[in-house]
C-alpha cells in the first residue's frame, strides 16, 4: 500500500503523512531561527499524533525536520519509532 496525506496544521495535526509498505511516517516541519531545538520531533510525541494511524501490524514513525532561516537548510532530521 503507497498513499500519502496532508493534515490540516491548523487544528494540531501533522503536517505529512507517508503510509508505505505496512508501515506509516508522520512528519512535521519547522522553522527555526539558526539552531535546531528538537520541537518538531517533540510536537509529533507531546500531540500524540500516532493514536490516529494505528493498525494492526503497523509499525509508526515521527520524523521531525527543523528548517534554519538563517542557513537556508535542514539543520535537523529526527526518526524514531512511536509505535
Amino acid at each position: 500500500m503507497l498513499g500519502a496525506s496532508r493534515d490540516c496544521a491548523d487544528f494540531g495535526d501533522s503536517t505529512a503523512v507517508s503510509r508505505f509498505n505496512n508501515t506509516t511516517f508522520i512528519f512535521e516541519f519547522k522553522v527555526v531561527k539558526d539552531k535546531p531545538t528538537g520541537q518538531a520531533i517533540a510536537q509529533i510525541e507531546t500531540n500524540n499524533y500516532a493514536q490516529k494511524y494505528i493498525q494492526d501490524g503497523w509499525k509508526i514513525f515521527g520524523v521531525g525536520v527543523e528548517f534554519s532561516k538563517s542557513q537556508r537548510q535542514v539543520v535537523m532530521l529526527e526518526a524514531r519509532e512511536l509505535v
